[in-house]
């Protein structure tokens, strides 16, 4: 499966990318996510509990920031095992200053294995369009003082 998408954020490139890359703020505001413990160097013990159609549970894995080139690109990696069976995600997110605001670009794909696998690829699109939403929507919150709730 491909996700790929740009979003025009209304703040700078810097700010931006510190939201995205901190492990306090993605806890606040991607959907879903339990737990972010540190496991050295951009590595983190992922939990997350989704509550969407047959991939409904609690996922465990491991998350990866890598590539990083502050303000402008990195590499997010995952690789996870729930209910439903397995996930493997990698994601290139670039950053593009445009006036006051930010573009960000998106290029990631996806790979499953068991009854995840299984789903129609409509279903999983739009989970992934639901998830990525409300995340963009909850880092925007977060950079204008407003934590998503």
């Amino acid at each position: 499966m491909e996700v790929k998408g740009t979003k025009l954020m209304i703040a700078s490139p810097h700010p931006l990318y510190r939201a995205l890359t901190n492990p306090a703020v993605l806890m606040q505001t991607m959907p879903g996510l339990k737990k972010l413990q540190s496991q050295g160097l951009g590595s983190y013990a992922a939990e997350m509990e989704m509550g969407v159609s047959s991939i409904r549970g609690r996922y465990h894995g491991i998350l990866h920031i890598q590539e990083t080139r502050p303000p402008e690109a990195y590499r997010l990696s995952l690789n996870g095992r729930g209910p439903a069976g397995t996930i493997q995600m990698v994601m290139e997110v670039g950053l593009e200053p445009q006036g006051s605001a930010t573009a960000l670009h998106y290029l990631g794909k996806a790979s499953m294995e068991g009854k995840v696998a299984g789903l129609g690829q409509k279903l999983l699109d739009g989970v992934a369009h639901l998830v990525l939403t409300q995340f963009f929507s909850g880092i925007q919150e977060y950079l204008h003082g407003h934590p998503p709730s």
